[in-house]
């Protein structure tokens, strides 16, 4: 695992690429997380020769303080590339770019999805909502923070709840959510297409809509066995924040 972030280092342009550079030679890297990061168009190009290299990188954390998009472009072509292996995408930050759908339709390892997204465009929602409920995404396990859970943008998750059948395993993190929208992302958990399995519900403000009664009422089309309290188990999810899980089996 290489873990590094850009601002408590305060690394120059050369030396980014430098760092980059030396990646390409690491064959037994795994794990790969960069935080608030400025990316250029040439530290872009060494790490999509990492992605094409090595097969063994399974893990891409991502948070980018400002974006280039142009380096963005370039990135998520070397994550569509079919020598790339990752199966676990965390993206946050400015690094959320409506060219990341095409990563989610061609990249055929990808099994984990972790989106935690500020103040995101309208345009850049919709474009990764219509990545998502392509036929050939193959992601398993989808986590949204709550900048997702408005009106704008609940409808088109709801959509991908609907025509994902591939997806098992939702994390909601709620903090404030908005009453409309958790209808409708509920709304898509309940369609008869929907493939979810395991829904998660974590976040500092538990209302009539966490509640294990209407968890249940969700998985019931998938014939739920049981339902219990669960502790969040990620970093993301923080152990202070009450949450909620609802297991399908069936």
């Amino acid at each position: 695992m290489f873990l590094l972030e850009h601002g408590q280092c305060g690394l120059d342009e050369v030396y980014m690429e430098d760092f980059f550079q030396s990646l390409t030679k690491l064959r037994n890297l795994r794990v790969l997380r960069l935080e608030k990061w400025s990316f250029t168009q040439s530290c872009s190009k060494q790490l999509v020769e990492v992605f094409k290299t090595n097969q063994k990188l399974k893990e891409l954390n991502l948070f980018l303080k400002d974006k280039n998009e142009r380096a963005m472009k370039l990135l998520c072509e070397g994550l569509q590339h079919p020598d790339c292996e990752i199966e676990i995408l965390e993206v946050g930050g400015e690094a959320m770019t409506e060219y990341l759908a095409e990563v989610f339709r061609r990249n055929h390892s990808l099994r984990d999805l972790k989106l935690w997204v500020f103040c995101p465009k309208y345009s850049v929602v919709r474009s990764l909502c219509e990545g998502l409920q392509d036929p050939d995404c193959r992601v398993e396990k989808l986590w949204l923070n709550e900048e997702f859970l408005n009106e704008h943008y609940s409808r088109h998750i709801a959509e991908v709840l609907r025509r994902n059948q591939r997806l098992r395993e939702l994390w909601l993190c709620l903090i404030y959510p908005q009453k409309e929208a958790l209808r409708m992302l509920y709304e898509g958990l309940k369609h008869p297409d929907c493939k979810v399995e395991r829904l998660w519900l974590v976040g500092n403000t538990m209302t009539e809509f966490c509640s294990m009664d209407l968890a249940k009422d969700v998985i019931s089309g998938a014939s739920a066995t049981r339902q219990k309290w669960r502790r969040p188990f990620n970093r993301a999810a923080s152990p202070r924040l009450p949450s909620c899980v609802a297991d399908a089996d069936g």
